[in-house]
């Protein structure tokens, strides 16, 4: 704990093997006074001086797949923040892959909409964008930040982990300053720099 200042969990998921059957299940749904338990993660982190990034909907195609389920969940949640000061919210998890058509799927920025109203003040991101940037135009990665900048407050970049053809991994590196000049383009387009994380690297 003393080499990092943060830790990341998620909030609920449900990790099916199909060899092995169910390798982890747990959230609100599933887990004896949740939110609890929730609390003693976060409380774990801030006597060790860390902020606890909790990316709250995993798996949310299979936990939840009813909308109005995720508006009262996402409410319980923005009320566990309001009363947490070292929680950094993430609503989602990989937003095509855990429940949304895509990071800006209206349904998903409703939910952002609503976690902002319900905690004002709180900054929080909405979810880890993939790394795909056409090199000339930027996009998609440019259109979709600047939506998503409009209902949240941190932007979030999934980058790709695949070996490069010259044979160094991590070839993410490479993307960080392709990254911050999307982050300008994204500046000039809505007025404003927005914070940034390099989300799994």
């Amino acid at each position: 704990a003393g080499r990092c200042n943060g830790r990341r969990v998620f909030g609920m998921l449900d990790w099916f093997d199909a060899n092995k059957g169910p390798v982890i299940q747990y959230g609100p749904h599933r887990t004896a006074n949740y939110w609890d338990v929730m609390d003693a993660v976060v409380a774990d982190g801030a006597r060790a001086g860390q902020i606890t990034e909790v990316c709250f909907w995993c798996d949310a195609q299979r936990i939840c797949p009813d909308h109005s389920t995720r508006r009262e969940w996402t409410r319980d949640f923005a009320r566990f923040c309001r009363e947490h000061p070292t929680v950094l919210p993430q609503l989602t998890n990989e937003p095509k892959f855990n429940g949304w058509t895509e990071e800006d799927d209206p349904a998903l920025l409703e939910l952002a909409d609503l976690f902002r109203s319900e905690a004002p003040g709180i900054p929080f991101s909405l979810g880890d964008l993939l790394d795909d940037a056409d090199h000339d135009t930027a996009e998609p990665l440019l259109s979709r930040w600047a939506m998503i900048a409009e209902h949240s407050d941190i932007l979030v970049l999934h980058a790709v982990r695949r070996e490069a053809d010259d044979g160094r991994y991590r070839r993410w590196l490479d993307h960080l300053k392709g990254a911050s000049d999307v982050l300008g383009l994204v500046a000039q387009r809505i007025g404003r720099r927005m914070p940034y994380l390099c989300d799994e690297p």
